[in-house]
């Protein structure tokens, strides 16, 4: 299951024309981990979906024995599946009210 680390907070030092120093604090959040098959996969963490998506889609799709379906354009049950991960995706960019009248 992906882990999302603590958020740390970083300066950034940037300089204005008149050649005054300004300070800025920056999040930079952990990036996310994940192991599928043997492979460690690293994405960015929150506030970015795309990182915890991929280890979401990665994990339903090793749930629904997605690979020994066959290819998603010669089986229908593959491309049912596909379809639905990628939609389990869409899913978390809603707010939990919009996600529920989908589902």
């Amino acid at each position: 299951m992906p882990a999302v680390a603590r958020t740390a907070v970083q300066h950034i030092f940037s300089f204005d024309l008149s050649g005054e120093e300004h300070t800025v604090p920056v999040e930079r959040h952990q990036r996310v981990g994940h192991t599928d098959k043997g492979f460690e996969i690293f994405a960015p963490g929150l506030p970015a979906h795309g990182g915890i998506n991929i280890a979401e889609a990665l994990n339903v799709a090793s749930a629904a024995n997605l690979a020994e379906m066959g290819y998603y354009s010669k089986s229908a049950e593959a491309f049912f599946w596909l379809a639905q991960i990628t939609r389990l995706s869409s899913l978390s960019y809603l707010s939990n009210e919009e996600a529920s009248k989908i589902l």
